[in-house]
């Protein structure tokens, strides 16, 4: 979650994958996207340095497009620097979906959704969304 996401005006972001929001997940669906546990990582002023030049293109879906969702190519191993919720440094390197949110997260203190980095032919309505 970006904090601009919750009409806070700062470069906040916060992630955290535990094992009961993955109870819910298919295990094949987990392994492919590189999924794993990780406690809440609050990250202010994020920076973002790729690693390595593999990348993994997978479903992305937002909060800030509610019912859709599109194939997003990014860097799979990534270097986030920042500071933490009691201002010390953060440099946490980070593989996989973990990886994914960060930069997901990050762009939207860039003004950058998905959508805008998604293959357009992929777009794709997930669900009935209520009007």
């Amino acid at each position: 979650m970006a904090a601009p996401q919750v009409g806070v005006k700062k470069r906040v972001i916060m992630l955290e994958d535990n094992p009961e929001r993955m109870n819910s997940c298919d295990p094949a669906e987990l392994a492919t996207q590189m999924r794993y546990t990780h406690p809440l990582r609050v990250v202010v002023n994020p920076e973002i340095e790729p690693l390595g030049g593999e990348t993994a293109t997978h479903w992305e879906n937002c909060l800030s497009v509610p019912g859709y969702r599109g194939l997003v190519t990014r860097p799979l191993c990534v270097r986030v620097k920042g500071l933490d919720e009691h201002a010390q440094p953060v440099d946490w390197i980070v593989k996989g979906f973990p990886a994914r949110v960060l930069q997901h997260e990050t762009d939207h203190l860039n003004g950058i959704l998905y959508i805008d980095r998604m293959d357009p032919r992929s777009f794709e309505r997930m669900y009935s969304v209520p009007i």
